[in-house]
């Protein structure tokens, strides 16, 4: 087995590992996009305030110490 051989047999595994991987990576970068083009349009609308009547417990027993 001489050099040109090796460097074959090297080519070929690098070209079955890139199409084997291309549909995983190009599904990635489809969602990927979207997911940011997603975001990207709802990041300059402002979400309502919500406002709750409710009062915040505060916890005043000093049976505990400092918790």
């Amino acid at each position: 087995m001489d050099g040109a051989e090796v460097l074959d047999i090297g080519r070929s595994a690098i070209w079955l590992t890139l199409q084997l991987c291309a549909p995983v990576l190009i599904v990635g970068l489809v969602v990927g996009v979207a997911k940011v083009i997603g975001l990207s349009s709802t990041a300059g609308k402002k979400l309502p305030a919500v406002h709750s009547s409710r009062q915040p417990r505060v916890k005043c027993d000093s049976r505990y110490g400092d918790l």
